[in-house]
């Protein structure tokens, strides 16, 4: 191999690596972000459910249920809300037999780099059902 033709690799080399790199960094973070998106996802829904199917005099009420089991599953690693900056909200409309409980959450989007910033969130619906013990 000639000594033109191993400088013209390395070129070639520090062309490639910044793009490989940052795609690379790019998919790592999308991951991470998709990932956040989707455990915050299930604890929505966790949550709600949680709420929705209370005994018929329950206390705490749905509402109440469903943000103390939100505040629990956002607390863990991934989305980690125990320092603040999250929304939390679950609310009881209308009256029985057609309650609807609506739970959402909001999260500041966790970022492995630091390159994007924003918030996650996530939002659902169950009608409440009176479970008689």
């Amino acid at each position: 191999m000639t000594r033109a033709r191993r400088g013209a690799e390395a070129i070639e080399f520090a062309l490639v690596m910044p793009i490989l790199a940052l795609s690379l960094v790019l998919g790592a973070e999308l991951a991470w972000r998709m990932g956040a998106r989707g455990a915050l996802q299930d604890a929505v829904h966790e949550a709600c459910r949680a709420g929705a199917v209370v005994p018929a005099v329950a206390t705490p009420g749905p509402a109440e249920r469903a943000e103390a089991v939100l505040a629990q599953r956002l607390g863990g690693p991934v989305l980690g809300c125990k320092g603040g900056g999250c929304t939390l909200e679950a609310r009881v409309s209308g009256a029985p037999p057609d309650a609807v409980l609506e739970c959402r959450a909001e999260v500041p989007g966790p970022s492995l780099t630091g390159l994007f910033r924003g918030r996650v969130g996530s939002a659902v619906s169950y009608a409440v059902l009176e479970v008689q013990q």
